[in-house]
């Protein structure tokens, strides 16, 4: 179980997939915020301050690698997941990017996932 009071930033462009996530986060304890729009991530990052962000790599508009950048550029210590249905290059990518930024500790998840893949990762995030 996920400890009381952490937020979970869900950044998706598919509607259906961020209904799984907010579903399950709620379920082991997360408050969530989705953001289907990866346009507005910096602004809903500072509003909403997550303590964990699951970020679809390959989005139309800002992807999830400029993400992770500006992530590191500020020093983000959220946990991040990262979710992608188009391969692990941009996925493997991202997570180096991540790790080499800093401190952002990550996780992958190639979709379809199943649901208690994305359970377990969202309770290692905040431990």
């Amino acid at each position: 179980m996920v400890p009381l009071g952490k937020r979970l930033l869900a950044v998706d462009d598919d509607i259906e997939i961020l209904s799984i996530i907010r579903e399950v986060a709620a379920g082991v304890g997360y408050t969530v915020e989705v953001l289907a729009e990866s346009a507005n991530f910096e602004t809903t990052y500072r509003r909403v301050k997550p303590d964990a962000i699951t970020l679809d790599i390959m989005m139309p508009d800002v992807d999830g690698i400029e993400i992770i950048r500006w992530l590191t550029a500020i020093d983000s210590s959220a946990s991040i997941i990262i979710i992608s249905g188009g391969g692990r290059l941009f996925m493997n990518l991202g997570e180096k990017l991540a790790q080499a930024g800093g401190s952002l500790r990550t996780k992958q998840l190639v979709k379809p996932f199943e649901v208690q893949e994305l359970r377990k990762a969202l309770a290692a995030a905040c431990q």
